[in-house]
């Protein structure tokens, strides 16, 4: 049967033809799958390189409130107001003074253990309900910590804020220094150029709400992995996944 089948010259021819470009298009096709595979994995790297570059400025940042209020946390002006015998005005002009050089504080303000506001940068000195916050919360427990996204009414703005403790020399809390940071300073760093294209960088806060993303249809979170995959990733302590 495979004589009879081979027995035209255009059988043969054909089958010959067939034969001769086998391996060259085999190989083509791993070619194309490897240079496919280069791509993404380069694509994924650019990525990386991007949001680490671009996660600095944050990181920068809280660094940076940490380290002010520490120093507030020492000033003698703060702690004659923690215990009830500093001068208000003078507690105001301190923290004023401290944020003066920085865009990124819309208001600094020292709160007792019940997260009453003792005094604020802005003079604005009405009841807080920062008492029943996650991030005074944490703080009082005698660790820095960060908000969720946060609105603040009185600043008509969001923003995100920092708690730092102020203890006693036994390490007992005595007071919070809370510093709001603007979250459309943080819209407008970090942009740094080299984002691969149709790719899109989100800062998120620990609950996953998207603060910042250069996506300027992606406040949304329409671009994101599900919720319980990112929680699940903050969780573990993931520094990268996939989705």
């Amino acid at each position: 049967m495979i004589g009879t089948y081979l027995g035209p010259l255009r059988r043969r021819l054909a089958l010959l033809l067939a034969i001769v470009l086998l391996v060259p298009t085999a190989f083509g096709v791993v070619a194309a799958v490897d240079h496919y595979q280069s791509q993404v994995a380069e694509a994924r790297r650019a990525i990386e390189r991007y949001a680490t570059l671009a996660s600095s400025n944050e990181s920068n940042l809280i660094w940076q409130s940490e380290r002010i209020a520490e120093d507030l946390g020492r000033d003698p002006a703060i702690q004659a107001t923690i215990v009830g015998a500093g001068d208000i005005d003078a507690c105001e002009k301190v923290l004023k003074t401290a944020i003066g050089p920085y865009p990124a504080y819309a208001v600094a303000s020292l709160l007792d253990t019940s997260g009453h506001p003792l005094c604020r940068s802005t003079g604005y000195r009405q009841p807080s309900d920062a008492g029943n916050a996650r991030w005074f919360q944490d703080a009082i427990a005698g660790q820095a910590a960060l908000s969720a996204y946060t609105f603040a009414p009185v600043l008509k703005q969001p923003i995100l804020i920092h708690g730092t403790p102020i203890k006693d020399a036994a390490g007992h809390v005595l007071a919070v220094i809370g510093l709001a940071i603007r979250l459309d300073w943080l819209a407008s760093s970090g942009q740094e150029p080299g984002l691969p294209p149709e790719a899109s960088v989100y800062l998120l806060d620990r609950d996953g709400r998207p603060l910042v993303t250069s996506d300027p249809e992606g406040h949304n979170g329409a671009g994101l992995p599900s919720a319980s995959l990112l929680q699940a990733a903050v969780r573990n302590g993931a520094h990268a996944f996939d989705a």
